[in-house]
Order: C-alpha cells, then sequence, then structure tokens
C-alpha cells in the first residue's frame, strides 16, 4: 500500500501541470507537494525524478540493493551522500536515504551542481555513474531503461 501511495503522488506531480515553484525542504511531504503549484521548470525537473524513482525503485522507500549498498526510492549510495554533504550546507545522513524528501533533495542538490539546465540524459547518466557519468558508455543504457519507463508511465496514467 506504501508503494502505491507513493507512486500514486509521483504520478499526480507528473501528470498536473497546474502547480506553483517549490523547492523541497525537509518538512515538504508529497501530499504537500501536490497541493502546490509548479512552473514549467518544475515540472521538468519532478519527470526526471518521477522516471528514475520508478526505474530505481517503483516508489518503495524501502527498496535495498545490496551489492551497490543503494538503498531507498533513489537508490542512493554512501558516496553519494558524501558528495552531496559536500555540495551543501545541509548535513545528510546514511538513514536519510531511505526518506523520499531527503532523497529528492540530495538528487536535487547535486543535479543541480552539475546539471543546472536540468537535462534529462544528463540527469540520468550523472545519478548512475556520477560526476563523470556522461563519459561512461554503461551509463547510456542506464539513460535508455529510464526513458523507457517514463514511457510506459506516461502510457499508463
Amino acid at each position: 500500500m506504501k508503494y502505491i501511495k507513493i507512486s500514486i503522488l509521483l504520478c499526480l506531480l507528473f501528470i498536473s501541470q497546474s502547480f506553483k515553484a517549490l523547492d523541497y525542504d525537509y518538512k515538504t511531504t508529497y501530499t504537500n507537494v501536490v497541493e502546490h503549484k509548479i512552473d514549467s521548470k518544475h515540472n521538468k525537473i519532478n519527470k526526471i525524478i518521477i522516471a528514475i524513482v520508478n526505474y530505481e525503485s517503483s516508489g518503495n522507500t524501502n527498496a535495498v540493493n545490496h551489492r551497490e549498498n543503494a538503498v531507498g526510492i533513489l537508490q542512493i549510495r554512501p558516496i553519494m551522500v558524501k558528495e552531496v554533504n559536500r555540495l551543501s550546507d545541509i548535513k545528510f545522513t546514511l538513514r536519510d536515504r531511505y526518506d523520499s524528501i531527503k532523497s529528492v533533495k540530495m538528487f536535487k542538490i547535486y543535479q543541480k551542481h552539475f546539471n543546472p539546465k536540468w537535462n534529462f540524459e544528463r540527469a540520468c547518466r550523472l545519478w548512475n555513474g556520477g560526476r563523470s557519468g556522461m563519459r561512461k558508455q554503461a551509463t547510456i543504457k542506464y539513460y535508455k531503461k529510464v526513458v523507457m519507463k517514463y514511457k510506459e508511465l506516461c502510457l499508463n496514467n
């Protein structure tokens, strides 16, 4: 049921065109998010996040990849937490990876630094391969899988 709620709320973010600009903070919940309006830039950002979340974990906040030590809706590794903490005044813990709001915040901080124009392909490849993701061939396959998942979501909603 928890996964369904997260997926529904994420889909609401995607399909709504009448949201106001927002920036996640610790107290924001997806319920609060869908009550706000976002502009086209934020709509683009949320589409990227929704696509990656659905590919990585299907919205499961407790998803774990033991092989890569990645957890949460965005399958965040410890090295990513360390990198985001270096880039930000906010200091996240490894436990924060299980919190969907904090995970999205980490994603946004990382992307804002390395992908300020919010290019979809760059967002996916950076998330999968780190700072050098655009130079890694393996991230192309990841990007294509996220695009397929994104198209699947669009067709099903």
